[in-house]
């Protein structure tokens, strides 16, 4: 009958202990109980086996054959007569039935490095020759081994990062390191286990206390015990570790092997086609940088399963080894990210631990623990595909993580590719797909001032049209969110033959003042043009109300030399009075909020807007100014289709200089010559005008163009421009 042993010693983390549970699930299996499964739960490998625990503990110490893992083709190997002795001659010349499969393989690749005259450690060719000598004269579990240290292809070697460099990681070589354990637990001449290995096999199975360990190198599987600086209560540590530790990590490597020649595709380096292994993203950890990145060999997904599964089912995952991003195989530990978020992963895995192969001491590589990902899904990180389009995402990641790529590049596309492994791990947080869109904003400001990254190969090009789907997850309903949707939706109605969004309908786009763009260009495909847009090109460095009042300038501009056909201050939808009584009584983070959004958000097609509507009452200074910034279809709306209110153009300069009353009258007079009645015309004295109010000015300036609900506007009407009974029949 099946018991299920917790392994307390066998844990996802460190990545030693994740191999360990795959050495005991593989040995178990092959060499005691065929019907041996294993699963992992509460933070713990558990074995569903026929064996009780001192059964198990009995076929470690007693029974176990060591595979015979060597790596002839290293310096350090045990095979060339400068490197250590000590646990290959002792394997060689062992008599216990144990080692018989591991002396027969030492014997095999020795007789491969006589044939071939070899008296140190190869290299380039000989080195691929020799590798392949081995995989095809050596046993079956010589070769699994082989497999998972080495990426043999016809053209090339390369080295999966989980084992290295082929089995060692610079003078650590592995496999020698191995035998000097197993010598360290077993008398290679009785077989039987030494003094003090079951306290230490109780260590590494159940986490029981024990003494004994080893002065030895664990290499990159277990930072921890690595030693070094501040690694005990004193100054500096030395590496320990238990041996078992050491060769039960070893022994589950194996189920690693076996995928390479079904997963190598075109050019991707090929430890990119081990099982479940993609290229390190310095990204979705709080220690990783740029330079991090480009140095790291690589990342591990180490899955784990909750449903008991044999052997079998465990290396026919592994196989597979498939982390994919729609029709292609994630690249890197984003799209692995993605991929999870999408249920790209099979389906039996729960969740995945993220291992990074990064410098961490000296030149030493450590499989640094990245975090746990969950495997469900996550229609939010459906947003990212967007950004992929015309390998938008891709470039731009390429350009940023580059050796002459500018500072603020560089940290503008580290803050995208955080945000957006947060947005794979927490879907329902607006302010996470607010990061990624003010990320997207500062990398298109940091690509518009450097067109030599529009010519570059790849170029940068400008962001894919985002659907409105941004909007909806963005919304945190905050008044900075929905000012700047609503200004992000500014644009102007055309000529009927220009071209543009919308059947020609629409033009002169918000995202037109944030980039140097080609106005003639499609708009789900903006193209840069410092010639045709240069001009529209006015957001700077200043603050939001600053850069407001230059797209107030510009478009009134553009308003008469391109002999647009209205006001330029057209938008899909606007806010209630209550956003712009907080706008115009705001300043500082405030605006710098609203400013950071509006740069994403421009790059997002306008979406209806929902929500509750805040109602506030408006000074009467924009009251009588508003009718005057709203295109003729807004008025149409509210009944007056015949009323024709030109904006004066002095009236944005006016207001820049903080000349309010001035301002005020002007536009009090064009309202009353259009026909509407001025019961509070504002008056002016000899010597009685106020000192100019610049700061006001340019605020209400910027909070002019604004787009509002209809309401709002009605309730401007209403307060500034008043109609008896009788006039508004006739409005009407």
């Amino acid at each position: 009958m099946s018991k299920i042993l917790t392994l307390d010693g066998c844990r996802p983390t460190p990545l030693a202990n994740y191999l360990k549970a795959l050495g005991v699930l593989r040995l178990v299996s092959e060499q005691k109980d065929h019907t041996a499964r294993g699963f992992w739960q509460h933070e713990r490998f558990h074995l569903k086996t026929t064996l009780e625990p001192d059964s198990l503990r009995r076929f470690f110490l007693e029974d176990y054959a060591p595979t015979s893992i060597v790596a002839p083709w290293n310096g350090g190997s045990g095979f060339y007569p400068k490197d250590a002795k000590d646990g290959i001659s002792a394997i060689e010349e062992s008599t216990s039935d144990r080692f018989e499969n591991y002396r027969s393989g030492i014997a095999t690749c020795g007789r491969l490095i006589a044939e071939r005259r070899l008296g140190e450690r190869p290299t380039d060719a000989a080195k691929t020759g020799l590798i392949a000598a081995v995989r095809a004269e050596g046993d079956e579990k010589t070769v699994a081994w082989l497999d998972a240290a080495v990426a043999l292809t016809v053209d090339r070697t390369a080295f999966p990062p989980l084992l290295g460099t082929g089995g060692n990681d610079g003078r650590l070589d592995f496999t020698n390191n191995f035998m000097q354990r197993l010598t360290e637990l077993i008398d290679v001449a009785t077989g039987g286990a030494r003094a003090g290995a079951a306290a230490l096999l109780d260590d590494a199975l159940f986490a029981l206390p024990a003494i004994g360990l080893s002065s030895a190198a664990v290499g990159q599987f277990s930072p921890g015990a690595a030693g070094g600086a501040n690694s005990t209560s004193g100054y500096e540590g030395s590496a320990r570790v238990n041996s078992w530790d050491f060769v039960l990590m070893l022994e589950g490597a194996l189920v690693f092997a076996g995928s390479v020649s079904r997963r190598l595709e075109g050019a991707d380096p090929a430890y990119l086609s081990y099982p479940f292994t993609v290229r390190a993203a310095g990204a979705g950890f709080g220690t990783a940088s740029i330079e991090e990145q480009a140095e790291a060999r690589g990342e591990l997904w180490a899955p784990l399963w909750s449903r008991a599964a044999t052997l079998a089912e465990v290396r026919a995952l592994f196989r597979e080894g498939r982390l994919s991003v729609g029709a292609r195989l994630a690249r890197d530990g984003l799209d692995a990210a993605r991929a999870i978020a999408s249920l790209g992963a099979d389906r039996r895995i729960s969740s995945f631990e993220r291992y990074g192969f990064v410098k961490r001491q000296g030149l030493a590589y450590l499989a640094t623990p990245l975090g746990r990902r969950l495997v469900r899904p996550n229609p939010a990180g459906e947003l990212v595909s967007e950004l992929d389009r015309g390998r938008w995402l891709d470039t731009v990641r390429g350009k940023g993580t580059g050796a002459d790529a500018s500072a603020e590049l560089s940290g503008s596309v580290r803050e995208l590719e955080d945000s957006l492994f947060d947005l794979v791990a927490r879907p329902r947080d607006p302010l996470v797909v607010q990061a990624i869109l003010i990320a997207v904003g500062r990398i298109v400001r940091s690509s518009a001032e450097r067109p030599k990254l529009w010519e570059a190969v790849p170029p940068v090009r400008p962001p894919p049209r985002l659907t409105g789907a941004w909007i909806a997850a963005a919304d945190d309903e905050s008044p900075e969110f929905r000012l700047a949707v609503s200004l992000a939706g500014v644009r102007a109605r055309l000529l009927e033959e220009s071209s543009g969004e919308g059947g020609g309908r629409f033009g002169l786009y918000m995202r037109q003042h944030f980039a140097p763009l080609d106005p003639e260009a499609n708009p789900d495909h903006p193209a840069w043009s410092a010639e045709k847009g240069g001009a529209a090109y006015v957001w700077g460095a200043g603050g939001l109300v600053r850069n407001l009042c230059a797209v107030a300038q510009r478009r009134t501009i553009e308003h008469t030399r391109s002999a647009l056909p209205d006001k330029p201050f057209d938008a899909a939808f606007g806010v209630a009075s209550g956003e712009i009584a907080d706008f115009l009584d705001a300043s500082g983070s405030f605006d710098n909020r609203i400013a950071a959004l509006l740069a994403g958000l421009v790059w997002v097609r306008p979406a209806p807007w929902r929500g509750d509507r805040l109602v506030a009452p408006l000074p009467f200074s924009y009251a009588a100014l508003k009718p005057l910034f709203v295109p003729r279809a807004a008025l149409i709306r509210l009944g007056y289709e015949s009323l024709d209110l030109p904006m004066p153009a002095a009236l944005p300069g006016l207001l820049m200089a903080g000349q309010l009353e001035d301002a005020i009258r002007l536009g009090q007079e064009r309202v009353r010559a259009s026909g509407l009645p001025t019961p509070f015309l504002s008056g002016r004295r000899s010597g009685t005008a106020r000192r100019p109010d610049m700061r006001f000015g340019q605020r209400l300036l910027a909070t002019l163009i604004v787009p509002v609900a209809d309401g709002v506007l009605r309730s401007c009407f209403e307060q500034a421009y008043p109609l008896d009974e009788e006039e508004t029949d006739n409005a009407a």
